[in-house]
């Protein structure tokens, strides 16, 4: 099994796990495509598709402090991924460069807009 570190790979800005096996990341965006046809690697994430599943349904985001949030419906939920409350408060995996590191702006509306608390 081949393993690739996710630091601003395929215009994506971050990784929950800084290791994912190959196949089974997946990138997607911070505010949809069709919002914004904003492909830059500030407004992309390299997940597991998992936490890429959760990230769109709301059920995961990422604070002010670039730490991993969890909804705290996953927690009282029987049918919600239970497992991913081990990511909370961890931080994030970033580039180097900060100029590719995840917009505050683009979170702090993905927090707004579709995050459960």
């Amino acid at each position: 099994m081949s393993l690739h570190n996710y630091e601003v790979v395929n215009n994506s800005a971050f990784a929950v796990s800084k290791w994912v096996s190959e196949g089974s990341g997946k990138n997607g965006d911070i505010k949809q495509w069709s919002e914004n046809q904003d492909d830059r690697p500030t407004n992309g994430l390299s997940l597991c598709r998992l936490c890429h599943w959760s990230f769109d349904e709301g059920l995961m985001s990422v604070g002010v402090e670039y730490e991993v949030l969890v909804s705290g419906r996953v927690g009282t939920e029987q049918t919600l991924p239970g497992h991913i409350l081990t990511l909370r408060d961890r931080p994030i995996f970033t580039p180097d460069e900060t100029q590719y590191w995840p917009a505050r702006d683009n979170l702090a509306d993905h927090r707004k807009g579709k995050f459960l608390l």
